[in-house]
């Protein structure tokens, strides 16, 4: 998540990948919520970047921990400049799976 502080109305929030690569809503693996301006009333814009599970294993292995960016530009200004790309530090915990094999013997009794 993102966080654009001190907002009124809607900025425009640009991400970028662990390799610097602008990343759009809906391909790669990836959604993008752009979130609303003050939507909880405290002057603070959420985006959302989602990773999809499919993805997760490509992003994971591209190293520990990965780093995403984002940024704001006004969208009621668009000839405003983009505010300094963020770093979003994102680290991944592998789960091991544990299988068990039990035997069970059966022998008959007189």
């Amino acid at each position: 998540t993102c966080d654009i502080g001190d907002v009124a109305a809607d900025v425009a929030v640009s991400w970028k990948d662990h390799a610097g690569v602008a990343i759009t809503s809906g391909t790669g693996g990836y959604t993008i919520a752009q979130g609303t301006a003050d939507s909880a009333g405290d002057g603070i814009q959420k985006s959302t970047l989602t990773i999809d599970a499919a993805t997760l294993p490509s992003v994971a292995g591209a190293g520990n921990p990965a780093t995403y960016t984002c940024a704001a530009q006004s969208a009621e200004y668009s000839d405003s400049a983009t505010s300094t790309f963020k770093e979003i530090v994102v680290d991944f915990i592998t789960f091991g799976k544990f299988l068990r094999t039990w035997w069970v013997f059966i022998t008959a009794h007189k």
